[in-house]
């Protein structure tokens, strides 16, 4: 299986953040987000790093209420389909 890379663009369309953002939840020790691999200056994340910064997130915060989780599964699909 080839490994797919993420561009900032694509990562901040994920997490619904703007570049600067992204920049801070990288300098931001405490959150643990996954640092990028830098190629041509240009920054890039692995689908697996990201997707395990997720399931730790979802694993440190209470799940949310109902209505809470609809919309972020909807979100979510969303973000998926528009890849």
């Amino acid at each position: 299986m080839q490994i797919q890379y993420r561009t900032a663009r694509e990562v901040c369309q994920r997490y619904s953040c703007s570049d600067m953002t992204l920049w801070r939840m990288i300098r931001d020790k405490s959150l643990r987000f996954p640092p990028p691999m830098i190629l041509n200056r240009r920054r890039l994340w692995t689908d697996e790093a990201l997707d395990n910064f997720d399931a730790q997130q979802r694993a440190l915060s209470p799940s949310p209420a109902p209505h809470q989780r609809n919309l972020a599964m909807r979100r979510r699909e969303e973000a998926l389909e528009s890849w």
